[in-house]
């Protein structure tokens, strides 16, 4: 009976240690969760920030491209003025060739005019004559004079117009163009930087060892930005994976400890009510307690110092025989002790085979 009942204390430790390890395990599983909840929550994080990034980047050129829009409408109504303003510049060239005309007839009439009259048979006196040519002379060279400012200033006027044409649509073409480099170059400083703080926000884990790639195109951008995208998703199903698998280990684990505990608990009962029926037997039986002494020894050839607990639950299932027919033997002297022993003695070799499943489960 003391080697059964130091089995059975055995069996008591090793549960206890088993109940202790599951605990240990349980509460690593939790600290897993734990972790993957914070790195589910990081990338959430992660991925919010990268959602109001791309929507500010978006604003931002949106804006930039209503400014821009802005400023070529601007553009495009200053060339209208300019338009305007030559057509307007060009109806009053003609008007002043109009004028110009009209005076050149009526210089001409007033010419045909003094020539008709010099025609006439009336003669002038020899002094009235010099003075005559030299006034029709003056005003011949007046209308040469005036002619060639006219020619001079509608040339001048016309080559100003065409100087300004071209130098105007040149800083228009610069503007657009100065416009546009900087545009590009808001775009890329914008990738640039929006790369740079995915970088930053990505966990340690997961170090980048690749260099950093040049600024990508519209195109490239969009790769990037589904290849980002896909890996997130098979990031969160792989976490969601792990998760289910975690909460599985930790349900398998807590079924495990209620079931070690529960074992634990039927061993120290049956422990207990061995103990003390089997004092009581012992002493009212008396001649059984050759056979408890054959069965004591028989458990004790078994090692006790092996930690083994399918050897040692084999070792009291052997013994439990010769316990029962003990137990019987003493049936006559003491009914009900013996049937408390026999009891003690089913829990007993039914508890063995429990034991050696757990084990077996480990």
């Amino acid at each position: 009976m003391l080697q059964q009942q130091h089995e059975l204390l055995l069996k008591e430790e090793l549960l206890l240690q088993r109940l202790d390890e599951l605990l240990h395990e349980e509460h690593e599983t939790e600290q897993q969760q734990q972790q993957q909840q914070q790195q589910e929550e990081q990338q959430q994080q992660q991925e919010e920030q990268q959602q109001q990034q791309q929507e500010e980047q978006q604003q931002q050129q949106q804006e930039e491209q209503q400014q821009e829009t802005v400023g070529l409408q601007q553009d495009q109504q200053e060339l209208q003025q300019q338009q305007e303003q030559q057509q307007q510049e060009q109806q009053q060239q003609e008007q002043q060739q109009q004028q110009q005309q009209e005076q050149q007839q009526q210089q001409q009439q007033e010419t045909e005019k003094q020539e008709q009259q010099q025609e006439k048979p009336t003669q002038l006196l020899p002094q009235q004559e010099p003075a005559k040519q030299q006034q029709q002379q003056q005003q011949e060279e007046k209308q040469q004079q005036q002619q060639q400012q006219q020619q001079q200033e509608a040339k001048q006027q016309q080559q100003q117009q065409q100087q300004a044409k071209p130098q105007q649509q040149q800083q228009q073409q610069a503007k657009q163009q100065q416009q546009q480099q900087q545009q590009q170059e808001k775009q890329q400083q914008q990738q640039q930087q929006a790369k740079q703080e995915q970088q930053q926000q990505q966990p340690k884990q997961q170090p980048s060892t690749l260099p950093s790639p040049p600024p990508p195109q519209p195109q490239q951008q969009q790769q990037q930005q589904e290849e980002e995208e896909e890996a997130a998703s098979q990031a969160a199903a792989a976490a969601a994976a792990a998760a289910r698998k975690a909460a599985a280990a930790a349900a398998a684990s807590q079924a495990a400890a209620a079931a070690t505990a529960a074992e634990a608990a039927a061993l120290h009962t049956a422990f207990t009510t061995t103990t003390t029926t089997a004092a009581a037997a012992a002493a009212a039986a008396g001649g059984g307690g050759g056979a408890a002494a054959a069965a004591a020894a028989a458990a004790r050839r078994t090692s006790p110092q092996d930690d083994d607990a399918t050897a040692a639950a084999t070792a009291a299932a052997a013994a439990a025989p010769a316990a029962t027919a003990a137990a019987t033997a003493a049936a006559a002297a003491a009914p009900a002790p013996t049937a408390a022993a026999t009891a003690a003695a089913a829990a007993a070799a039914a508890a063995s085979p429990a034991v050696k499943t757990m084990k077996s489960k480990g």
